[in-house]
């Protein structure tokens, strides 16, 4: 026995068709499309890291493109101001070329020949002075202990200088706080390359007072005097028959000769008799005599790099464009 269907009955059976078809559609393609949309946002989070990956290498890259060819610019020239190698007979001629040039350029002649040893290893060193500082003798020590007035205390500036410190509150900047000036401070007193590199940077700039750059300068001076570097040195010996100004003359043109070379150490002191320095005796008559001198020159071999052909940066990128 039949009988027909409600309207309502055909909106429950519509219902229940369209909850279908809609958890279907849920279940088939919504669902598997929102996964599928965290599964690009993903994959697009991680080729943004790449691409930043990427860039910084390039950058760094560039970078060190950059410093390669300054420090090889800076090796090749590093035999400037040094004599080349030289054999004992170039040697022999290298030095009747500086007396050539001597004495306003009408030169000198060695009396008795001019004497070269072979290349041997030289040393260079730096000695920085620091006089006025902290002088001591005897006397003056019993001046201060028995003095009337109180010995000057030592200067407070010098006992407040601290690079760390001021290189921290330099890096920092004026708003940080006290804190984390002295994490900074320490953290520079473990480190001394970092400390003597801000030091760099800050002397590269113009926020420092004159005093302040002093103060730096010379306590990276003390950091960076080299000691004990070899290099090769000619000693050189001749005899100049010379009157006593020419004799100065000849100190001052040796000195500055723009070629790294040293005259053995000449003492000024002159005898009462004006005709003796040095225990050298001038002729009274001539006002000549004869002054040995023994020159120390000092030689480098030129560094010869080989030719290193860098990327082009504009082809790199011209390829990354296709």
């Amino acid at each position: 026995m039949s009988r027909n269907i409600s309207n309502f009955e055909k909106a429950i059976i519509l219902i229940v068709i369209m909850g279908a078809i809609f958890g279907a559609g849920t279940y088939f393609i919504i669902i598997p499309a929102y996964e599928d949309v965290g599964k690009v946002n993903t994959q697009i989070e991680e080729k943004n890291r790449q691409i930043d990956e990427a860039m910084q290498l390039m950058v760094r890259e560039i970078q060190i493109d950059e410093t390669m060819a300054e420090s090889r610019e800076r090796a090749a020239n590093v035999n400037e101001g040094f004599f080349p190698e030289m054999t004992t007979t170039e040697a022999v001629t290298m030095v009747q070329t500086i007396l050539n040039g001597a004495n306003y350029g009408r030169g000198f002649t060695a009396e008795y020949g001019i004497h070269v040893t072979d290349i041997e290893e030289g040393l260079l060193s730096l000695q920085v002075f620091s006089g006025g500082k902290d002088i001591k003798y005897a006397l003056r020590e019993f001046a201060t202990l028995f003095s009337a007035e109180e010995a000057p205390a030592a200067s407070s500036d010098e006992e407040e200088f601290n690079p760390a410190l001021m290189a921290a509150e330099y890096l920092l900047g004026a708003n940080a706080d006290e804190l984390e000036i002295l994490d900074k401070t320490a953290e520079f007193l473990a480190e001394p390359i970092s400390l003597q590199l801000t030091i760099v940077e800050m002397l590269k700039g113009s926020s420092l007072s004159a005093e302040e750059r002093q103060k730096l300068l010379s306590f990276m001076r003390e950091i960076l005097v080299i000691t004990d570097s070899g290099v090769g040195m000619i000693t050189a010996e001749f005899t100049l028959r010379i009157p006593y100004n020419e004799y100065l003359d000849f100190l001052d043109y040796l000195h500055a000769y723009p070629l790294r070379m040293e005259v053995n150490t000449a003492i000024l002191f002159q005898d009462n008799d004006s005709s003796i320095l040095n225990n050298i005796k001038f002729d009274e008559s001539t006002g000549l005599a004869d002054i040995d001198f023994k020159l120390f020159i000092y030689v480098v071999k030129p560094m010869e790099l080989p030719e290193v052909q860098l990327p082009d940066r504009s082809e790199a990128e011209e390829d990354d464009g296709q």
